[in-house]
């Protein structure tokens, strides 16, 4: 909407649907739903750990497959080292390892 792009432009919505925090989930996703309704196109949910490590093509759009990257997420964070460490390795299709 704040970019310009004319609906008609428009072919889906897409939006983090977990995993998050459930009141902003909450917030963004009844947003989503409600412009992919009133657009009348599909709403397609997206893993939320997912769109971080696809957001790195933003930034260099040479990037290419296979591709391993360490997300680290949290809480709960003990002494500012992360206790959930997930590694996922992006190919053909994304696989994860969460140790």
């Amino acid at each position: 909407v704040e970019a310009g792009v004319p609906e008609s432009r428009i072919d889906a919505v897409a939006c983090t649907v977990g995993p998050g925090l459930i009141g902003a989930l909450l917030v963004g996703v009844s947003a989503a739903k409600a412009l992919a309704l009133a657009w009348d196109v599909p709403f397609i949910g997206v893993h939320h750990h997912e769109a971080h490590l696809y957001a790195a093509f933003l930034e260099d759009p040479t990037l290419e497959f296979p591709l391993v990257v360490l997300l680290v997420s949290g809480p709960p964070v003990v002494v500012g080292v992360p206790v959930l460490v997930g590694v996922t390795v992006v190919g053909p299709g994304p696989v994860s390892v969460w140790l």
